[in-house]
């Protein structure tokens, strides 16, 4: 499991209390064009797992659109 402390890129953290929203917000920007997934806690089975879905998703839809794989944060 990875670990929680760790930042991933393009992955954000949602905790709403007032909705009741937890879970994991991914956006895959390449070409001016943005994609973007929410996983949620309560569906994927914890917060764990729906981290390790929301990964599996960016790195996927990164491969899918041919955007060069980095962890690198690059300002423009």
């Amino acid at each position: 499991m990875p670990n929680r402390t760790q930042k991933h890129k393009d992955i954000a953290r949602i905790d709403q209390e007032s909705k009741r929203t937890h879970g994991w917000y991914v956006r895959v920007r390449y070409h001016g064009k943005t994609h973007s997934k929410f996983f949620s806690d309560r569906k994927s089975g914890g917060k764990g797992s729906s981290l390790l879905a929301a990964i599996s998703w960016r790195d996927d839809t990164e491969k899918k659109l041919g955007k060069p794989r980095t962890d690198r944060h690059i300002v423009t």
